[in-house]
């Protein structure tokens, strides 16, 4: 009799633990998000139907795609951007944050100490910042990381965009021309800036001018308030059209 209950019980045991497996080996399939490898399995399918010589044919297609996307790009579409903030934290330090996509909010940093990394971030208050001299040393790195920023926002098409607490010299200035042919730009603010030089003055009103923005906002120091004048006005006044 004990040898009987023990082997129902080894016999019972055996069935739990293989109803255990079967039942781990039912539910993990369905656990798998078999999708995901839909587009490999599909590819790998198409790629086994052919010979070798179309296989290394296919090998090229990634230079080839390459060259036609670097060939493509003047001509690509832009993403639509509704608010552009950038900051110079420091004579070497650009910040800025764009909003595209909808609600979603992204900002980049730009410095000798830090890689280039587009993060999602919340948007940040610029503190005033006082006049600062930019040292000879540090002339080439102003300039290598205001390109790396037009770089960057040559693939948007902004249609607000604040510049604040930013010296505004020759870099900058291409980036603002940058952004002022944009096509969908109507409102440009300038706030708490200053003139590196002044001889860069008259380009950037220049600029303004090209641009036929609807809504201009200039903040500058005190001693640079009268950078707007009243031929600039009146110019301004008769290529805009004001509702």
């Amino acid at each position: 009799m004990k040898m009987m209950a023990t082997r129902k019980r080894s016999i019972q045991d055996e069935e739990e633990t293989s109803n255990e497996r079967l039942e781990i080996k039912v539910r993990g399939p369905i656990q798998l998000d078999n999708f995901s490898q839909m587009p490999h399995d599909c590819l790998l399918d198409i790629l086994e139907r052919v010979d070798h010589n179309d296989l290394d044919e296919m090998c090229t297609l990634n230079r080839r795609f390459e060259e036609l996307s670097i060939l493509s790009r003047s001509r690509a579409l832009k993403a639509k951007a509704n608010d552009l903030v950038i900051t110079q934290e420091s004579p070497t330090l650009f910040h800025f944050s764009i909003h595209y996509h909808g609600d979603q909010s992204y900002y980049m940093t730009l410095s000798p100490e830090t890689k280039s990394v587009l993060l999602k971030a919340k948007r940040r208050q610029a503190a005033r910042r006082k006049k600062y001299s930019i040292s000879p040393q540090q002339e080439d790195l102003l300039q290598t990381n205001s390109e790396r920023l037009t770089n960057i926002l040559q693939r948007f098409d902004i249609a607000i965009c604040t510049f604040k607490s930013v010296c505004i010299d020759q870099n900058i200035l291409k980036l603002i021309e940058l952004i002022c042919s944009s096509p969908s730009l109507f409102s440009l603010k300038v706030d708490d800036c200053f003139f590196r030089k002044q001889y860069v003055e008259k380009r950037f009103l220049d600029a303004l001018l090209f641009t036929k923005v609807d809504t201009i906002s200039l903040g500058f120091h005190n001693y640079e308030a009268q950078v707007v004048t009243q031929d600039f006005l009146r110019v301004y006044s008769n290529i805009v059209h004001l509702p």
